[in-house]
């Protein structure tokens, strides 16, 4: 009962913020998957959606066989969406069975409850939620099932190219090294479904959209640009590129990109180090695993030149299954001190990214002048500060836990 009811809060307060926030950039999304499936009596697989994986294109196209317009594909694919939600309620409450909340300890569920009502609307009307759960999943498999930790690795990968850089934490216990043949195998029979249906082109297609992509104006990289504007708006231009994003236009963007780059590459040989460390330490425990994911989750959306408001809910369902792995360890325990201040965070970085989208954007960049713009640029970098705090604080946890013991 207790389940239900956080489910039915957290997903009725989600409904009761989108009443009040302005509907249309918010859905917009959800149209643009239906514009597209639909495009020239589609769907067409081998160009509709191609910035996705072919199997998240082929996923998206499933609520088409409950619609006839672009209405009812938005309330089946919403649908769909609350479910999982739900979903991940429940698997979380059934990881964490048989465990009474200690006295400060955080509850799973709660904190579940928490940031979905802290993400809004967005957490619903984007596609980001599913490949995050499948990262959430691969967590609490981790320590019991290698193989469905790396089978549940590759299906998110298949729907975003990002969870791939969690597969190297598989290889820190020689006992899971079986599970990157698995992830392999499992990529090999993904990219084969893409080149059959799609063609070969469209096995490559996500990666040379994300390549082209320029400077988004909510990136970290950007927040200086973001404060300039304030007093010089004239200077930069932030409008629609051909990626589909708002991105910056005019004095330092190229460089501040090509930072950005840089920044992402340092990223990924941080990854490295760390899979290396952990097991050349034989450091191996789920909790430690779920740290360096977050880590290395939150890192890459710092980094990274675009920075989109739904790449938030990446790190959601991993941090959630990283409270129920650390109640269930015992030696191997996080303080839970930590545990709050980081969650507590997390909740004040989901409600600065729905303060600024879609609560205060037009002021950001369709109105960008006087009062709003201040107030929202001031928003936005803070989040964005915020963001490296936590990333950083959850980089210098997982350096500390692969280390000698």
């Amino acid at each position: 009962m207790r389940v239900a009811i956080a489910a039915a809060v957290a997903i009725g307060g989600v409904w009761a913020v989108f009443l009040l926030l302005p509907a249309g950039t918010l859905v917009a999304d959800v149209h643009y998957y239906y514009a597209w499936l639909t495009f020239e009596g589609g769907p067409h697989f081998d160009r509709a959606l191609i910035e996705y994986p072919l199997p998240a294109t082929l996923l998206l196209a499933i609520p088409l066989l409950g619609a006839d317009s672009v209405d009812g594909y938005v309330i089946a694919y919403t649908t769909a969406i609350m479910v999982l939600i739900g979903l991940w309620f429940a698997i979380l409450a059934h990881a964490n069975r048989g465990r009474r909340v200690s006295a400060g300890a955080l509850d799973p569920v709660i904190a579940w409850a928490f940031l979905v009502l802290a993400t809004g609307p967005l957490i619903i009307f984007r596609f980001d939620l599913v490949p995050a759960l499948f990262v959430g999943v691969a967590l609490l498999l981790v320590a019991t099932s290698p193989a469905l930790f790396a089978h549940a690795i590759a299906w998110g990968t298949a729907m975003k190219l990002w969870p791939i850089v969690l597969i190297p934490f598989a290889l820190a216990d020689r006992r899971r090294w079986r599970a990157v043949g698995v992830f392999a195998l499992s990529g090999v029979v993904f990219v084969g479904i893409s080149a059959l249906v799609g063609g070969v082109g469209r096995v490559f297609s996500p990666l040379a959209w994300q390549g082209a992509r320029g400077l988004h104006t909510e990136s970290v990289a950007a927040s200086w640009i973001t404060l300039a504007r304030v007093v010089r708006p004239e200077s930069w231009n932030a409008s629609l590129s051909d990626n589909n994003s708002v991105d910056y236009f005019g004095p330092g963007v190229d460089v501040t990109a090509h930072v950005a780059t840089v920044a992402t590459v340092l990223v990924l040989g941080f990854l490295v180090v760390l899979a290396v460390r952990a097991v050349r330490n034989q450091v191996s425990d789920p909790v430690t695993i779920a740290i360096a994911a977050v880590a290395v989750i939150s890192l890459f959306i710092a980094s990274n030149k675009v920075f989109s408001p739904q790449y938030i809910v990446w790190i959601l369902p991993a941090w959630t299954a990283l409270l129920v792995l650390n109640a269930r360890a015992e030696e191997d325990a996080v303080d839970t001190g930590w545990l709050h201040t980081q969650t507590l965070l997390l909740i004040a970085l989901t409600v600065l990214t729905q303060l600024v989208y879609p609560t205060l954007y037009r002021y950001l960049f369709w109105e960008p002048e006087g009062v709003g713009l201040g107030v929202a640029s001031l928003l936005l970098v803070l989040r964005n500060v915020i963001l490296v705090a936590w990333a950083i604080a959850a980089a210098r946890a997982a350096w500390i836990r692969t280390g000698t013991r």
